[in-house]
């Protein structure tokens, strides 16, 4: 169980991820939480008593077993996304290597976040995809754009310039003349 920064995993998520029959799953996280290593609440999930023992399991896991639960989180998000956040799913698919789906994931984050009145997590999203995205992807400035979007909704209007004016100054090999234009536009306005 990979768990860090207080993340709760729902019960369901876990029973699909890890290779265990729900009768041994159940007793070793009853074993865990009666030793004071993980906390539950309702619905069923679990996360790490403390950040400290969360961090000790996560280092003590071997590079591949470590990229092996990543990508199994990521395929059990995938299909079930009811299961957790699209940032987790970003989260997992970024640290399995899957660079698109993460950007995907959290380009999916950043829209939830709007809908419910939270640029700040939107432009966090964002900004998370456009360090996952190449240079040259066209799909680039259209996160910058909806990063801007998100910078200004949230009051850091700075911040919206200058995401505005690094892909203005940088701007990839394929970048098209009307997202340039719409990107001339914004960062004029």
């Amino acid at each position: 169980v990979s768990l860090k920064g207080g993340r709760f995993i729902g019960h369901e998520l876990l029973a699909r991820v890890v290779d265990l029959r729900e009768a041994e799953l159940e007793a070793a996280l009853a074993q865990a939480v009666e030793h004071h290593v993980l906390e539950t609440k309702w619905p069923p999930a679990y996360t790490f008593r403390h950040a400290l023992l969360g961090e000790t399991a996560a280092d003590g896991m071997l590079p591949g077993e470590r990229l092996r639960l990543h990508k199994a989180y990521a395929a059990v998000l995938a299909e079930c996304p009811h299961l957790a956040p699209a940032s987790e799913l970003a989260r997992h698919a970024a640290a399995s290597g899957d660079l698109p789906a993460a950007v995907a994931a959290s380009r999916t984050a950043a829209e939830s976040a709007m809908e419910v009145g939270g640029p700040q997590d939107a432009l966090f999203h964002l900004e998370q995809a456009l360090s996952w995205i190449e240079d040259d992807d066209p799909e680039r400035d259209e996160v910058t754009i909806r990063a801007a979007e998100a910078a200004t909704a949230a009051g850091d209007i700075l911040r919206a310039v200058r995401l505005l004016k690094d892909s203005i100054t940088h701007p990839g090999p394929r970048q098209r003349p009307e997202m340039r234009a719409e990107l001339l536009a914004r960062y004029a306005t």
